[in-house]
């Protein structure tokens, strides 16, 4: 095993990672390039899970090589990884509740004795 090369390459993973995060977000003629030549197709846009990997693949790495400093570094990186992405779930679990107390108060029609004999 070429454990030494993968790191490198996980590596090079990362800085392409930080690249696409440093793109730009919407590119108007990739866009209609895509819609030209295949309609269907989406540019690759890395994932939290993609991040994750590199770091439980390197953290192995790491380990089978006996270097566990930097072990425990990939291993703090998943949990400060980790920890982000719960912060963004809570916070978009948050918002969502917001608007559902929002669109409940703004269809809340009082006590069922107040409603028209209609609806009773």
């Amino acid at each position: 095993m070429d454990l030494s090369g993968a790191l490198e390459s996980f590596a090079q993973a990362r800085v392409l990672i930080d690249l696409f995060d440093e793109a730009a977000q919407v590119s108007i003629s990739g866009k209609c390039w895509r819609l030209l030549v295949q309609p269907g197709m989406r540019p690759y846009t890395p994932r939290i899970a993609d991040r994750l990997h590199l770091h439980h693949y390197a953290a192995l790495c790491y380990l089978e090589l006996g270097d566990y400093d930097a072990f425990r570094v990939e291993m703090r990186a998943i949990q400060d990884a980790n920890e982000r992405l719960a912060n963004l779930h809570r916070a978009a679990i948050e918002r969502e509740e917001a608007l559902i107390a929002k669109a409940t108060e703004e269809t809340e029609v009082g006590p069922v004795d107040q409603l028209p004999d209609f609806f009773k």
